[in-house]
């Protein structure tokens, strides 16, 4: 299971037309918290974020940091934050009653409304927590059956054209594709022995696409279809994709 890494989004921009937006202390903070994870060694193959302008900006700042910013981030409502201002003024009794209204007076509506809905309406409370939890819980699921997929992707591809010949007898040049894997697995180990689970599976999944890059390149099921003639490079670029 790999290890899910939570950061709040940065500070939003309170009291202006766009409270949604980061502030520019909230850019700074997307900041200083991806530098801060790189200090301690994190790196990472998936980011997830809510839908809500605060968060996906939170998390593309996270990514240049990380130095992944090619990733696109997956994107889950059910983590989006509740709507503090909606809920003050359900408190409040008026829609608008926070317009104007100082932050610290807003956050001391906003944490005894709090207090109401988790302690008076547990039900709806425990559906937006649970919500959040089963997002959270079905990415994780979903980075590790990404990286089952690409492993068991070059199994269904291949295996069937080694079921008659078997596995080449010597192993064919691949151009160093086994060579910079097996170069991997010192940086794997290290990456699981330092509890970076992250990188591991980074790195894993690197390998993986490498070799999938490879058996589209070679294309064995033109080589099948092409006969006899290509039985033995059909049986090469099986077993490498196999390795």
């Amino acid at each position: 299971m790999p290890i899910v890494h939570l950061v709040r989004h940065g500070q939003a921009s309170f009291g202006t037309d766009n409270y949604d937006a980061l502030s520019p202390l909230g850019i700074k903070q997307a900041h200083v918290a991806g530098r801060e994870l790189v200090r301690r060694g994190v790196t990472t193959a998936r980011l997830m974020s809510g839908s809500l302008q605060r968060q996906r900006h939170t998390v593309l700042v996270l990514a240049e940091e990380l130095g992944c910013a090619d990733v696109t981030p997956d994107v889950d409502a059910r983590v989006n934050e509740f709507d503090a201002h909606a809920l003050v003024d359900q408190r409040l009794g008026r829609v608008g009653a926070t317009d104007g209204m100082p932050s610290h007076e807003f956050q001391v509506h906003l944490d005894d409304e709090l207090r109401t809905w988790i302690q008076d309406r547990p039900e709806d409370w425990a559906q937006f927590a649970g919500g959040a939890v089963a997002a959270v819980a079905e990415f994780a699921a979903k980075v590790n059956a990404d990286l089952v997929g690409k492993v068991v992707n070059l199994a269904s591809r291949t295996a069937r054209w080694l079921e008659i010949t078997g596995l080449a007898t010597e192993y064919p040049d691949d151009g160093g594709l086994f060579a910079t894997a097996a170069a991997d697995g010192a940086a794997i180990a290290d990456a699981y022995e330092a509890c970076d689970f992250a990188r591991a599976m980074r790195t894993i999944m690197q390998a993986a696409d490498r070799a999938n890059a490879y058996v589209d390149a070679e294309q064995p099921w033109k080589l099948a279809k092409a006969g006899p003639e290509s039985a033995a490079k059909l049986q090469a670029v099986a077993s490498v994709a196999l390795n």
